[in-house]
This record gives C-alpha cells, structure tokens and sequence, in this order.
C-alpha cells in the first residue's frame, strides 16, 4: 500500500488493482534493472527491439485492455501508474 492509505493505483483502486499493479511493479522493477539502460537509450536516441519485445512480453502493451482479451484490465489511473514505474 501507499503511504498515502489508498492502493497503488490511487484513491478509489480496487484492492484487486493495487494487488496487480505491486506484482507488474515487481515485473517492470526486475526488467528494468536487467535489461534497460537509460543512459545509453539518452546517449542513442534509440531504444533496441529487445527492450520493446520484452515489454510486450510483461504484457506493458495491454494494461487497460480488459482481462477477458488478455490485458491487465487496469484504470487509467493504474495505467499512469505503471508507465510511471517504469519511467522512474
């Protein structure tokens, strides 16, 4: 939970949303830290297809489209959450 008392994904997140976003934030923590380079991606201006394909793999192309097509079915709300994971 946030230190704010309110889910990962903010004021009126399901339980079930904080719990999903804490495990992609597990996800997206672990990615980064194995496989991104931020400084080269400054340095280059590019952002190599492996990194693109693994996103797609963690499924970060489908975070607000509903679970019943294989998305995460997130808010928007959870959506700026994890893009904002994963910029951070």
């Amino acid at each position: 939970m946030a230190e704010h008392g309110y889910g990962l994904a903010g004021p009126g997140a399901t339980a079930e949303e904080s719990e999903t976003l804490e495990a992609l934030f597990d996800s997206i923590d672990r990615f980064a830290a194995d496989h991104i380079d931020s400084e080269k991606i400054d340095r280059e201006h590019h952002i190599d297809r492996s990194i693109i394909d693994g996103l797609a793999e963690l499924g970060l192309f489908g975070l607000s489209i509903p679970e019943e097509h294989e998305g995460f079915g997130l808010s928007m709300q959870g959506v700026c959450s994890a893009v904002g994971r994963l910029a951070y």
